[in-house]
């Protein structure tokens, strides 16, 4: 029988923004902007066993430096950072496992899991916008640019039930908690027994002892442009081009797991537009272009060799309906399989 608390899901958040602009002269201007929140949610509702209490602590800052050079063009310099951190956490604490009725679908007693994640993005970025009229070719509004971009992720994705391992085991030293999954004893009919208390008898199925995963993650990424606006008459062109360089390191700091040149992203953009009459109403446009984007830290959670599910699972042989000194009986469990840490990759 399972007590469905009445109660409430409650999420308070708080934010705070400041921005700040700097005229250094007419033609030149620093600004600086700042963010930071934080949203908090605890619930009262529901299973006891199961609430959690979450917290979201967020910061994005911008630095921007514009430089108007005289009739030569403008000049654009931008950094920025954002960080979301985010925990979540069971009510019951992390030392008391996870039951998961398989009859019913159901767990009890506390969650599975608790998290603790950090993300985080670098930003660096230069473009020089030049003009230059000229009576044969046309005006020409110009552009070349460079981009760095570095995205990094943290996630610690623990188990719960760290006072309740049962097993310890030399061949898998890395294990850290555990989970029970059990199921209903039933008759022919399929009908859940009852014991002389009136519940239903829980027999264990399975012990599953894990290694908290832990993911350090980190990408960067360099971009390089170029872009020519030419008009002429009725007639306006585009052309640009843009190449980026992308590494992908299942470990901050590590060896790249995978690499791209700045040949593998090179993307070209084009469009022409006329003008019918010359009045801006009636105007054909064809445009052409490819887009190509870095890939951000979530490819590399499936290669971090901490990063997996990695776990033992054994199987119960002891008697139906045991007590909890049974449950954590070692003699009444014995080895099933494992998925154990620092697979072998093969990059072929």
């Amino acid at each position: 029988v399972y007590d469905y608390a009445p109660g409430s899901n409650t999420t308070t958040s708080d934010s705070l923004f400041a921005k700040l602009t700097y005229n250094i002269n007419q033609n030149m201007s620093v600004s600086f902007s700042a963010l930071d929140s934080s949203i908090d949610g605890t619930q009262s509702a529901g299973m006891a066993d199961l609430l959690r209490t979450t917290s979201t602590d967020q910061s994005r800052y911008r630095l921007n430096f514009n430089w108007i050079i005289g009739e030569l063009g403008v000049l654009e310099l931008k950094w920025g950072q954002q960080k979301s951190e985010f925990v979540s956490m069971p009510v019951n604490g992390t030392e008391v496992a996870s039951r998961y009725i398989t009859t019913t679908a159901w767990s009890y007693a506390n969650r599975s899991r608790w998290d603790e994640q950090t993300e985080k993005r670098t930003d660096w970025a230069a473009k020089f916008t030049g003009y230059l009229d000229t009576e044969t070719l046309g005006s020409h509004e110009f552009s070349i640019g460079l981009e760095y971009e570095e995205f990094e992720t943290q996630w610690l994705l623990g188990h719960t039930s760290g006072g309740e391992q049962v097993m310890y085991d030399d061949e898998f030293p890395w294990m850290e908690s555990a989970a029970f999954n059990m199921k209903y004893e039933t008759n022919a009919e399929g009908q859940i027994i009852l014991g002389p208390d009136g519940n239903p008898i829980i027999t264990p199925r399975f012990l599953t002892q894990y290694n908290h995963q832990w993911n350090d993650n980190q990408v960067k990424n360099q971009g390089i442009f170029i872009q020519d606006r030419i008009t002429y008459g009725n007639w306006t062109f585009m052309l640009g081009l843009r190449a980026d360089k992308n590494k992908v390191y299942p470990v901050a700091g590590g060896d790249a797991l995978w690499t791209w040149d700045f040949s593998d992203y090179l993307v070209p953009r084009i469009s022409v537009i006329y003008d019918l009459f010359g009045d801006q109403n009636h105007i054909f446009k064809f445009a052409y272009g490819e887009f190509k984007d870095a890939t951000t830290t979530r490819v590399a959670e499936f290669f971090a060799p901490e990063g997996g599910n990695t776990y033992v699972q054994y199987e119960w042989v002891g008697p139906t309906g045991p007590t909890e000194t049974q449950l954590h009986d070692p003699s009444n469990w014995e080895y099933y399989w494992d998925q154990t840490p620092h697979m072998d990759f093969n990059e072929d």
